[in-house]
């Protein structure tokens, strides 16, 4: 389930970047996330019923909505001045955060296996992202803190939400999105200058002029994003977050292959090493489905 929600979040991503243009970051993620709670919200009403929708646990599920919001302002606010190479190695750093606090906060063992699995898939993102090239500066700390956040989400819903149906997370999140889009919006209308608004006219926009086709590539997104989404919530409910974290790398693959197939990029040399050394990554985690008894404790 991880490894197709990648895949499709890898897909949107790429389809949202070549569709930029067209439309600022708050509009999209206000008609976005408006699709998102139309069509979650429909399906509850016409196959499930009005309660699938309500949370068990408004509290957490407020929790996390607003600390996968709080990941995308950072991530974007790093926008400004870094290289969209460099905020995708910061926010990477998530799953990382994830094994770290799956075994202080979730008590998960961290066996040979997943820890291999995690260093293997640390170095195979960073030949594909490349970081190196850039100078250091402080404001790498923002899509670093939004990996945090991120990491933050992925602990809430296993620690927290294990039994929460991954419909209600989604509805919660798209009305926490819609509020933060508005507000996006909102600040970007008032606040910033137009010559700010065309050097960074995705992010610095409030409301470009709506079309039929933004309204068309919304309402892709929304699908791609909602089905994504709900496999990863559902996989991370069901496993151990340190044994799933590896194959989140695998977004960056999918990444590279949408990038190929949409964007028209070639993968580099390191870009091919990276991913061979992430898909041995998922090869080695994985052992420990045939032999889980092999930890760190046991030397057998």
């Amino acid at each position: 389930m991880v490894i197709l929600g990648g895949f499709i979040l890898g897909f949107q991503d790429a389809f949202v970047k070549a569709s930029s243009t067209y439309t600022s970051y708050w509009q999209f993620l206000t008609i976005r996330s408006f699709f998102n709670f139309t069509i979650v919200f429909l399906i509850c009403l016409i196959f499930l019923s009005a309660r699938t929708f309500v949370p068990q646990n408004i509290l957490f599920v407020l929790l996390r909505s607003l600390c996968v919001g709080i990941c995308m302002i950072c991530f974007f606010s790093g926008a400004v001045t870094l290289d969209f190479s460099l905020m995708i190695a910061g926010l990477y750093t998530y799953p990382i955060f994830i094994t770290i606090m799956a075994a202080i906060i979730l008590r998960e063992k961290l066996n040979f296996a997943r820890i291999s699995g995690m260093t293997l898939g640390v170095l195979g993102s960073l030949l594909i992202l490349e970081p190196w090239y850039f100078d250091i500066s402080y404001v790498q700390i923002l899509p670093i803190c939004a990996g945090f956040f991120y990491a933050c989400n992925i602990i809430i819903i296993k620690r927290f939400c294990p039994r929460e149906n991954p419909l209600a997370l989604e509805v919660i999140r798209a009305l926490v999105f819609i509020l933060i889009g508005l507000f996006g919006i909102i600040f970007s209308e008032a606040i910033l200058s137009d010559s700010i608004k065309s050097e960074l006219p995705f992010i610095a926009n409030g409301w470009p002029d709506i079309t039929f086709l933004i309204i068309a590539i919304c309402i892709i997104a929304s699908v791609c994003n909602l089905l994504g989404n709900l496999f990863i919530i559902k996989g991370y409910q069901t496993a151990d977050s340190s044994l799933l974290a590896p194959f989140d790398f695998l977004y960056l693959v999918f990444a590279v292959i949408w990038g190929r197939i949409v964007l028209q990029t070639w993968p580099s040399l390191f870009d091919f090493l990276g991913i061979a050394l992430i898909l041995f990554a998922g090869v080695v985690s994985s052992l420990e489905i045939f032999n889980p008894k092999i930890n760190l404790n046991n030397n057998s």
